[in-house]
C-alpha cells in the first residue's frame, strides 16, 4: 500500500515539475516577445533584477519605482538576515512591515505594464493577481501593440 502512494506521488510531483517548467519556458518567451513589442532588445529580459527595471522603464517610462523595489527589498534581506541572527521578533515585525511597500510598487507597475499595452482597466487589475498567465496571453497575442506609458506626470513612479 505505501509503495502505490509513494509511486502516485512521485507521478503527481513529475507532472507538476513538468507542468512548471512548461510555463517558466512559455513565460520567458512571453517577456521576451512583450520586450521587443516596446523596442527593447528581448534579451534583457532574461537578466535578473535588470529586467525589473526595464519593465518599469516599458510600465512607466522611468526606472525610479524599480529603484525603490529594489532598495525596500534589500532592506528586507538586510532584516531578515538580522532576524536569523537574533531572533528577534520586533525585527521581524519590522522586517514584514519593510515588504509591504515592496509588494504595493510590485502591483503598481503589473497594473501599470498591462495599461502600456492597451489593456482595460479590469486585465490591468487582474494583472495583479494574475501576473503570469496574463504575461503568457500578452506575449503570444499579435494584436497586443505597446501605446507606452499612459501618465508621465504621477510622481509615484
Amino acid at each position: 500500500m505505501g509503495t502505490v502512494f509513494v509511486g502516485a506521488f512521485l507521478i503527481v510531483y513529475l507532472i507538476l515539475i513538468f507542468v512548471s517548467m512548461a510555463v517558466g519556458i512559455l513565460d520567458i518567451v512571453a517577456y521576451w516577445k512583450l520586450f521587443e513589442k516596446a523596442g527593447e532588445p528581448g534579451w534583457k529580459s532574461l537578466i535578473p533584477f535588470y529586467n525589473l527595471f526595464v519593465i518599469t522603464k516599458i510600465a512607466t517610462g522611468r526606472y525610479t519605482a524599480a529603484t525603490w523595489i529594489a532598495v525596500l527589498a534589500g532592506i528586507y534581506y538586510i532584516l531578515l538576515i538580522l532576524v536569523s541572527v537574533t531572533e528577534s521578533v520586533i525585527l521581524t515585525l519590522i522586517a514584514f512591515l519593510a515588504l509591504i511597500p515592496v509588494v504595493v510598487l510590485s502591483c503598481y507597475i503589473y497594473y501599470k505594464f498591462g495599461e502600456a499595452y492597451g489593456k482595460s482597466k479590469g486585465w490591468c487589475v487582474a494583472m495583479i493577481f494574475l501576473n503570469q498567465i496574463l504575461i503568457i496571453a500578452m506575449g503570444f497575442d499579435k494584436d497586443v501593440v505597446y501605446t507606452g506609458p499612459v501618465s508621465k506626470n504621477t510622481e509615484l513612479y
